[in-house]
């Protein structure tokens, strides 16, 4: 189940991804700041991958997706209310 979850998410992020970089570019962002919130997610999910694996060892599937979900919808919400650069790279 974990791994159908992880396939569903990386389809819907795929889906959202040139709708975000229009909506950075109406906040103002250029080409590079773009960039270095894409390097910022990617350094995120590099770190946070061995904790996750780590959590769904120790807890079960549900509360690992449970916890990973709630971290991923505060991020949505503060990347949706975002206003300058310090929020979204708070919500990366």
């Amino acid at each position: 189940v974990p791994i159908l979850v992880g396939w569903a998410s990386a389809f819907g992020g795929s889906l959202q991804s040139p709708a975000i970089s229009y909506y950075y570019l109406e906040l103002g962002l250029d080409a590079v700041d773009i960039g270095d919130v894409g390097l910022v997610v990617t350094f995120g999910s590099l770190l946070l991958g061995p904790l996750y694996g780590w959590l769904l060892d120790k807890w079960d599937a549900y509360l690992t997706i449970a916890l990973t979900l709630g971290l991923c919808g505060i991020g949505c919400l503060l990347r949706g209310i975002a206003h300058s650069m310090a929020m979204i790279y708070a919500s990366a």
